[in-house]
């Protein structure tokens, strides 16, 4: 039976107004900006550029698409309120669930055998993964297991666990050896 535990690192993020807030990143929204409007005049004016205008439009189309997403959704990441420091993602490993079965993972993960989850076997496509983000200028780690429920549920199997110091520094290392794959 599934718990409730939190969808995601950036909805754990976002339920805790107290400790995080999302701000906007004011230099990516004026690029997005410049390349929107530039890709509109493309997209009226098409003649300024001898290729194709067919071509040209194409181009443009797209780029409005793009850019018009990164400058309306985009460009916006978490900090920590109490440190001042971004939260970043820094790795997100696919557990062979063929060579570690999901109990043990969960077992590792619930006794910080961060040494352990580093060295088990990883590979694409697989349900379980485990998210790991840092606030490098708070020295804080936070990790969540995630796991594939159905092809279009993929939510956290774990509460998320939040490290910081001292325990930061003992287990610094050992997350910081955990891959991306």
């Amino acid at each position: 039976m599934k718990k409730e535990y939190p969808v995601n690192l950036y909805g754990y993020y976002q339920d805790d107004k107290a400790n995080f807030e999302s701000r906007s990143n004011k230099s990516k929204k004026v690029i997005y900006g410049i390349l929107l409007a530039l890709f509109v005049f493309l997209m009226i004016m098409p003649s300024v550029i001898p290729v194709s205008s067919i071509l040209i439009r194409v181009v443009a189309g797209i780029g409005i698409l793009i850019c018009g997403l990164l400058f309306f959704y985009g460009g916006s990441d978490f900090y920590n309120k109490q440190s001042g420091g971004k939260i970043e993602s820094i790795a997100i490993k696919k557990f062979d669930c063929n060579a570690t079965s999901e109990l043990e993972l969960a077992s590792m993960f619930a006794t910080n055998n961060f040494a352990g989850l580093a060295k088990a076997f990883d590979a694409d496509n697989q349900p379980v993964q485990l998210y790991v983000h840092e606030d490098a200028v708070g020295k804080v780690f936070y990790l969540q297991l995630m796991k594939y429920y159905s092809q279009s549920d993929f939510s956290g199997m774990s509460e998320v666990k939040v490290i910081s110091e001292p325990q930061y520094s003992e287990v610094y290392r050992d997350i910081k050896n955990i891959k991306s794959t």
